[in-house]
């Protein structure tokens, strides 16, 4: 078995020669290891097997090859890319649709939801193809497409079809078993070079987090518009779900990867964290299949749950994100009581109000840096917009 330290050097060797690209030099030095590891089973020492595998190999193949492979990534990644500006098009549009009683409104929503669909997969697709000896691509195309799945039961919903709440609960079980199932697998130890799930949504991440920061923009100024009583009430709100279940999504992505880079302990602790908020979160979205006070219970559980989880994954002790996050964590409790009548209802207007939501949102600005706790409070504004411009 090849250490880490003779890992290391067949990476300078490739730096050297000009691979430079990360994802590429991984499966390289991947590739020239169980080579070398064969090698190495004759007998012989770790330089004599790296240098005989080396030889078989052209003067320029190295640098070829992360050429080649850029181009191909070039073209299909543009083509995702322009998937997903096309989402982040036409969702804000069919809103301004719907603002204005326009035609097709509801047609462009639907399509875009096709769109996202569509990238989501797309991009998926590639990634796996990509890094197909990784392990993990049943994991990972079972949770693309509960998640396509989900999309389109909501479009289903949104178009009065037949059929939503079996293709949302159908969804929504598909993603608690997919979260469980790599839940576990992140906690086996030394996995991180292998798991392909954790690999793309590293490398997919800061798409992701921009995505969804966008779509918060629209969601800010429609619910303003709301309030102020020029357009409907949850106009926006699709576009505010989107946010909640991406954002949530990428914060147990985020926990799985900092699980594998052994950061999360104590261990069981956090698997109970990760599957809980999995599981609020996934509920939640059953819509009316869940009885409301369950579902307001669910809420608060997911953010006290998450902030714990958030700060974390973050290892920090500033006191910025976790005033944050203890923020978050006691307005939506004290939501939760009000709804629930547990609290006069006249409380909700001290923690509704719009200082607290432009506090939310310079929240999310001042912890740039703190990736975990920033997404939680993406998800957080999404839904403190739609419950406080009800």
């Amino acid at each position: 078995m090849i250490s880490d330290g003779q890992r290391e050097v067949i990476r300078q060797f490739l730096e050297r020669k000009g691979m430079t690209f990360k994802p590429l030099q991984a499966e390289m030095i991947d590739h020239i290891s169980c080579d070398v590891e064969d090698r190495m089973a004759t007998g012989i020492s770790f330089e004599d097997a790296l240098e005989s595998a080396l030889l078989d190999l052209p003067e320029d193949h190295f640098e070829d090859i992360q050429q080649e492979t850029l181009e191909v990534i070039d073209k299909r990644a543009s083509m995702s890319k322009w998937i997903t500006y096309a989402v982040l098009l036409m969702l804000p549009l069919s809103v301004v649709f719907k603002i204005f009683h326009l035609q097709f409104a509801t047609e462009i929503l639907l399509l875009s939801f096709v769109l996202l669909g569509l990238s989501l997969l797309q991009s998926s697709l590639h990634g796996m193809y990509l890094h197909r000896k990784k392990r993990g691509v049943f994991r990972v195309l079972l949770f693309v497409l509960s998640a396509v799945i989900l999309i389109a039961g909501y479009g289903f919903k949104i178009s009065h079809l037949a059929g939503a709440e079996i293709l949302i609960l159908g969804s929504i079980v598909m993603v608690l078993v997919s979260i469980v199932v790599n839940t576990f697998h992140a906690h086996r130890a030394n996995r991180a070079r292998e798991n392909l799930m954790t690999f793309l949504h590293e490398k997919y991440s800061p798409g992701i987090d921009r995505f969804l920061l966008l779509l918060l923009i629209p969601i800010a100024i429609g619910k303003v518009l709301q309030a102020l009583g020029y357009v409907q009430h949850g106009i926006v709100d699709p576009l505010a779900l989107i946010v909640i279940f991406g954002g949530g999504i990428q914060l147990i992505a985020l926990s799985w990867r900092a699980v594998e880079k052994q950061i999360l302990l104590p261990i069981y602790q956090v698997v109970i964290a990760q599957i809980f908020s999995a599981a609020c979160l996934a509920m939640v979205f059953l819509g009316e299949i869940v009885r409301m006070d369950v579902r307001i219970a669910l809420i608060v559980f997911y953010t006290i749950v998450s902030a714990w989880l958030a700060l974390k994954v973050d290892q920090t002790n500033s006191i910025i994100p976790t005033a944050f996050a203890c923020f978050v964590s006691l307005i939506f409790s004290v939501w939760g009581l009000c709804r629930l009548d547990f609290v006069s209802g006249h409380a909700k207007t001290i923690i509704f109000n719009i200082p607290i939501a432009v506090m939310l949102l310079i929240g999310i600005l001042l912890c740039r840096k703190y990736e975990a706790t920033r997404t939680y409070l993406i998800v957080s504004a999404a839904g403190y917009m739609i419950e406080y411009f009800k």
